[in-house]
């Protein structure tokens, strides 16, 4: 019964290990944009439209580890993913959105990930990984993508 006592302190252990698998499985890479929103996207201000930065445009631009994938919810908030397919874990492999702006997919494995609603969840396997969320700043007509 000594042992009875130390169960607690497994599932304590156990739940302060878990970490968000999806968010570690694409490498660490910095990510940072900076969209004029006046300027050069001014027409970016749908909900469901989609940006893809598969290569850096401006000195200061970071497009993390397979490029960046920014859209507009169907909420109107912006959210950016990272385009390497969670799946392959190769920045060569990405993923595209589709023509209606809800679903990003790998052409390479087939799977589909909802980018609609700012989650990136799997809804179509064999990925069992979301794909890799970024950070977006809305400041003034500027919108900035960061990891930190």
């Amino acid at each position: 019964m000594k042992s009875a006592k130390y169960i607690p302190l497994f599932f304590i252990f156990l739940l302060l290990g878990c970490e968000r698998d999806e968010q570690k499985r694409i490498p660490d890479f910095t990510v940072y944009l900076e969209l004029n929103l006046l300027g050069e996207y001014a027409t970016f201000r749908n909900p469901l439209d989609t940006v893809v930065y598969d290569k850096r445009i401006k000195e200061l631009d970071r497009n993390g580890f397979g490029g960046v994938l920014v859209n507009i919810g169907y909420d109107g908030k912006y959210y950016a993913y990272d385009l390497a397919c969670p799946y392959e874990v190769n920045p060569k492999i990405r993923v595209f959105p589709d023509e209606s702006g809800m679903k990003a997919i790998c052409r390479e494995c087939g799977s589909e990930f909802d980018i609609w609603n700012g989650t990136g969840m799997v809804s179509k396997s064999p990925s069992k990984w979301n794909l890799k969320r970024y950070r977006t700043d809305l400041i003034r007509n500027s919108l900035f993508i960061s990891n930190y």
